[in-house]
């Protein structure tokens, strides 16, 4: 259980796209340099080209296409959705680069990447919402 990935959505809600993709960028790039903050305080390049390189570059694509919608949602329901939305988006990148790189069938890269992860996700991706909605009303972050 980690929780960069609720702050991955969470920051994508709440900043504009261009500074999203430089906080995940810089983070991404912090990890593949070997600095300890990918799960299980790991870092290295080498997770990039392993079989969790996909779910990796899913921060960055699911982060961005959030952040780019979600100043043009006006319910904040649909901002919830959103986030699952992302959330979705960043695992079609991790299953599809998982089934690649280990080789499994879409079944199993599901059962491995997919499966075990639902509930969190979907907690995870509530607890961003949650945040945001109310935490963060006010906020005037997005130019």
């Amino acid at each position: 259980f980690i929780l960069a990935d609720l702050f991955v959505f969470l920051f994508a809600l709440v900043l504009p796209w261009r500074y999203y993709s430089i906080a995940i960028i810089s983070f991404l790039t912090l990890g593949a340099l070997g600095l300890p903050v990918f799960a299980g305080g790991a870092g290295g390049f080498n997770h990039f080209i392993g079989s969790t390189g996909g779910y990796l570059i899913g921060y960055l694509i699911g982060g961005v296409m959030v952040s780019l919608v979600s100043p043009k949602l006006y319910s904040k329901y649909s901002r919830l959705f959103l986030v699952f939305s992302g959330y979705y988006l960043l695992f079609i990148f991790g299953i599809g680069w998982l089934m690649y790189k280990a080789n499994l069938s879409f079944t199993d890269a599901l059962q491995n990447g997919f499966f075990p992860f639902v509930l969190s996700m979907h907690l995870k991706g509530l607890v961003a919402w949650v945040i945001y909605t109310f935490a963060f009303p006010h906020l005037k972050l997005r130019t």
